[in-house]
């Protein structure tokens, strides 16, 4: 009795499981027999890549305000300042070194600052 206890509380689990996954969405499938059974929808993890490009273009722009400011000069000795600095820093001078895009805008962008 134990057996089909355990067997029917697995069975329960399965479906509970099954039907918190449907609750995603789900898709009808047609097996080879005729037979139409759902399944659960695949939930991809999504990468909103608008964000993520305005994210790239906000960072790149606002290096290039940076070097506008300062010239590229005085903009590579602060970053030469901040590779010499703690773990944090240089990670922060890695990422704000200049790239040939944030070093074109700022150029342009230098007469409209100064």
């Amino acid at each position: 009795m134990a057996r089909e206890k355990e067997l029917f509380d697995k069975r329960v689990r399965r479906v509970a499981r099954k039907h918190q996954r449907m609750a995603n969405g789900f898709t009808p499938v047609v097996q080879r027999d005729g037979l139409i059974s759902v399944r659960p929808r695949r939930v991809a993890p999504r990468v909103p890549i608008k964000g993520l490009f305005l994210l790239i273009a906000g960072f790149v722009l606002f290096k290039a305000v940076a070097i506008a400011n300062v010239s590229l000069p005085t903009y590579e000795e602060r970053l030469d300042m901040l590779r010499a600095g703690t773990v944090f820093e240089q990670a922060g001078a890695f990422l704000l070194q200049p790239d040939q895009l944030s070093v074109a805008l700022g150029a342009q962008l230098a007469p409209l600052l100064n």
